[in-house]
């Protein structure tokens, strides 16, 4: 029995595949339906679009708010740290050898050296185009719940779930990925001989082409190539295992499941019902407006004479005789369109969108909208901390090997045990946010019963922190603290004056300070 081909392989894992493309092409029907078009869709297909935009509107601004999350211009997501253990350790040794110099240039010449290597790393990747790539394939992770990042020469490519089939063990971990596209022939050039050389056609002019990626025993990646059942030779190869550039994202990770569920799924019902209602109303209001009048065949007044007539023209007939066309639909348009209306508000909650988020009045500050959109954010915690362990990881270690690749020289930081790699946006960014506020609620508190004159300010202060579950510590000044400097600003103020009795009280507060520091000891 021979081999059995890639294609053949990827027709047998495209019916495993079969229900996720059902449900995210029933998605992106009510949102962006070009984003996943029925199977044998061309250039000249016509799609069908829907009766409401709300849904291409939220998938829009979501992705878009995902990627500068994930992703934010001009500044690092991640940040290169020294190990503060291993480090001290190292420089404990250097002192008890006598380099105390060497000890103290140690921890800050890696600082400089990994903020130099953050700053040409973020360059590297603002000069592709991998921003623009993470926009378009987070419209799909949104929608199909699915989509394949794969890293090149030249930045990421994206494939849509309709191109690739993933296999995945129990437990999430990726064993098998095939894409699926096609090539001209234009570009194979001399390889369209070895194809014809190994028993393939080659006769369209456009070829489909199979990549094949499979997990093996050793803990690597093979990787080659197939056009028409051949192998081509070129294109074999293999990766270690946490240097492979294929990456499938899915929305929502469902363990013993290859493939994820899309934010829009979980909204289709509403979304559904929305453009039906949407549907309903625009039919309605056309025929609504449509303008017919009719006359009493048996009345004095002349059809044909009132359809002639001129604007303020005179004519003989009776206006009881005419009467027009009206559907008397109001109330039911009435309750369709406060359908709607809530719907519409639902929906733009979950999208994030501030329009939805906004509360009906004339005074609504730009705090409260603030507050409300950042507790509606951490609402997408999960999603964040599932890009945050299958996304920025692996897509920082290929960026930073491509780094190393254009300079052999750079030292390989990724495995040195001196160095941490944090990474600052995403799930992290909600936490920081979420500690910001807190110190804001806390300083806010402390202030406003800081002007009552009855209360122990250094008990309230311990009580609201502990209430927040905040770490106060090193915030606020101890009494004696605030005593000693305020007996130095007075010290400041006499000597300044230069006057004999300022000399004097200078003199006593000296005294004063010295003998309040021997008692303390």
């Amino acid at each position: 029995m021979g081999r059995k081909t890639v294609a053949e392989r990827y027709k047998t894992q495209k019916s495993n595949r079969d229900p996720y493309m059902t449900r995210a092409r029933n998605a992106a029907k009510l949102t962006i339906p070009t984003l996943i078009p029925e199977e044998g869709s061309n250039k000249s297909t016509v799609f069908v679009k829907p009766y409401q935009s709300l849904g291409a509107r939220g998938v829009n601004y979501l992705s878009a708010k995902l990627r500068l999350l994930l992703l934010p211009p001009n500044n690092p997501f991640w940040s290169f740290r020294p190990n503060n253990i291993l480090l001290n350790l190292e420089m404990e040794m250097l002192r008890m050898l006598g380099q105390e110099q060497e000890a103290e240039a140690l921890k800050t010449d890696l600082e400089t050296n990994l903020a130099q290597l953050e700053n040409t790393l973020l360059q590297n990747i603002e000069s592709t185009q991998d921003g623009a790539v993470l926009n378009e394939a987070f419209k799909h992770l949104l929608v199909a719940g699915n989509v394949l990042l794969v890293d090149t020469k030249t930045g990421l490519k994206y494939y849509p779930l309709s191109r690739y089939v993933v296999n995945r063990d129990y437990s999430g971990n990726v064993l098998e990925v095939i894409t699926e596209e096609k090539v001209s022939r234009l570009v194979l050039g001399d390889l369209i001989d070895e194809i014809k050389q190994g028993g393939g056609e080659a006769k369209d002019e456009e070829l489909t082409l199979y990549t094949y990626l499979k997990r093996t025993q050793d803990n690597k990646w093979e990787i080659y190539q197939e056009i028409d059942g051949v192998i081509i030779r070129q294109t074999k190869g293999s990766y270690p295992l946490d240097r492979c550039p294929f990456i499938p994202l899915r929305y929502t990770r469902i363990d013993g499941e290859n493939y994820g569920r899309g934010f829009v799924e979980d909204l289709y019902a509403d979304l559904w019902t929305l453009d039906k209602l949407s549907q309903a109303i625009t039919e309605g209001s056309l025929a609504a407006a449509k303008l017919v009048f009719f006359v009493d065949p048996n009345s004095y007044t002349d059809s044909d004479e009132l359809a002639n007539a001129e604007n303020c023209a005179i004519i003989d007939g009776n206006a009881s005789d005419v009467t027009t066309l009206q559907a008397a639909k109001t109330y039911d348009f009435a309750t369709a369109k406060e359908e709607i209306h809530r719907l519409n508000r639902e929906l733009s909650l979950m999208f994030l969108l501030t329009t939805g988020i906004q509360r009906s009045g004339d005074r609504v500050t730009a705090t409260e909208i603030s507050l409300m959109a950042e507790e509606l954010e951490k609402g997408m915690g999960g999603f964040y901390s599932i890009l945050s362990k299958e996304f920025q990881p692996q897509y920082l270690k290929l960026k930073f090997h491509n780094l190393r690749k254009k300079y052999p020289k750079l030292p390989n930081i990724l495995e040195d045990e001196r160095i941490e790699i944090q990474i600052t946006t995403g799930l992290e960014a909600l936490g920081k946010t979420n500690d910001l506020r807190k110190m804001e609620q806390y300083f806010t508190l402390l202030v406003q019963i800081a002007q009552l004159p009855f209360v122990d300010i250094n008990e309230v202060e311990k009580r609201i922190a502990a209430a927040q579950n905040f770490d106060s510590k090193g915030l606020i000044k101890d009494q004696q603290q605030i005593q000693a400097e305020q007996q130095q600003a007075q010290m400041m103020q006499l000597a300044e004056k230069g006057l004999p009795n300022g000399i004097n009280q200078l003199g006593q507060l000296v005294q004063q300070q010295a003998e309040n520091g021997n008692g303390n000891e």
